[in-house]
């Protein structure tokens, strides 16, 4: 499909950014879109979407905030009807494993009509380098991975166990929105209860090469300096 570009929604996100990087890299032509581009996209606003879907045959999709929400399967009912009636032919969706809302909207988009492919992942390790994690990794507190990111920053790393009201309650005091609180909460009390702890064999099933070990991602991070502590505030 190298006559038409492929749509990246989510162009700036962990994996639009890096999907959009490599299919660039082979010869394809990509439109990346999102809330910020000239050629708006945003779920929100279904008017957005016939501007940047136009002429378009593949896309890779993501959805915000998370496919888990209550409203991810409407809307990707609604995306995927578009997009037949629009020409599209094939749609490669990003997913969860093993959460509910996620299944719905899947099953949206196996119903719609086109060709499509669904990627489902558990976890990204960038979450502790390019996410919400960063913030508690620099203040030297978070995650049971907490041993190999103390021993390659070389500043302790605890993990610190807290009731997820609290972690709710101090996002609200931060001005989070709804929609994130909601997300956070289905995070920690529903999909990480522990369905996803076990490592599967899709990576390499689907590359043909295994997937990077936690130590290659610690020493790639520590290149980039995204843990680097020198610039921060001095707390008294």
């Amino acid at each position: 499909m190298k006559d038409s570009p492929i749509l990246i929604i989510g162009k700036n996100g962990k994996t639009g950014l890096r999907v959009e990087q490599r299919l660039q890299a082979l010869g394809y032509a990509t439109r990346g879109v999102s809330r910020s581009t000239s050629a708006a996209f945003d779920w929100e606003d279904q008017g957005s979407w016939p501007a940047a879907m136009a002429g378009i045959r593949s896309a890779y999709v993501t959805f915000h905030p998370d496919l888990a929400s209550p409203t991810a399967e409407q809307t990707i009912r609604d995306f995927v009807a578009l997009a037949a009636e629009l020409g599209l032919e094939h749609l490669v969706l990003l997913s969860g494993r093993g959460e509910d809302g996620a299944r719905r909207a899947e099953v949206g988009l196996q119903q719609g009509g086109l060709d499509w492919t669904i990627v489902r992942s558990s976890w990204f390790m960038q979450n502790f380098s390019e996410n919400f994690m960063i913030e508690g990794i620099l203040n030297g507190e978070l995650s049971e991975c907490v041993a190999a990111i103390s021993e390659a920053t070389g500043y302790p790393v605890q993990y610190a166990q807290i009731p997820i009201e609290d972690f709710i309650d101090a996002l609200r005091g931060q001005c989070a929105p709804e929609s994130l609180l909601w997300l956070m909460h289905e995070l920690f009390t529903v999909v990480f209860d522990g369905r996803n702890s076990k490592p599967t064999t899709g990576v390499e099933e689907a590359l043909g090469r295994p997937a990077t070990d936690f130590s290659e991602y610690l020493r790639k991070v520590m290149a980039t300096g995204a843990w680097d502590r020198s610039g921060m505030q001095q707390q008294a």
